[in-house]
């Protein structure tokens, strides 16, 4: 059986624009107000994001942050692909994990190790996406 593991990368108004659209669907899951600013945060127990929110008071502008542990987390992001269209099986396991400051969807699907312990964080700090350019000279080079 083929066995899949995909990371889903979402950068900081990528997580943002998840956040609000989950408050859209569940209301009170989030603060009202403006998402200013998402830190993620990897922890040993798992996954958390401080998400600081300005919040129009009666005088003056107030701020907050509110967390949200994995779980909290994870909803967002499926919320996200599922609007994005981006295919999610339905039987794989999800998780969050913090790669490089980006907020990740991990998925596994009928893998037969616990990938915890077997993959690494991609590094993504020295990756340079190659070109459709790039491979063609490559391979008339080879040639």
């Amino acid at each position: 059986m083929v066995q899949e593991f995909r990371r889903i990368m979402l950068d900081e108004q990528e997580l943002i624009s998840a956040l609000e659209c989950y408050r859209r669907m569940t209301p009170h899951s989030i603060p009202e107000g403006i998402i200013t600013q998402c830190t993620p945060i990897e922890e040993p127990e798992g996954i958390r994001v401080e998400v600081n929110i300005e919040v129009p008071g009666a005088t003056a502008l107030q701020r907050i942050t509110h967390t949200l542990k994995e779980v909290a987390v994870l909803k967002p992001l499926i919320r996200f692909c599922l609007e994005n269209n981006i295919m999610l099986p339905k039987d794989g396991l999800k998780s969050a994990s913090v790669v490089g400051g980006f907020v990740c969807l991990c998925i596994a699907l009928n893998l037969d190790f616990d990938v915890s312990e077997h993959v690494k964080p991609l590094r993504i700090d020295n990756v340079r996406f190659l070109s459709p350019g790039d491979i063609l000279s490559k391979k008339a080079s080879s040639e």
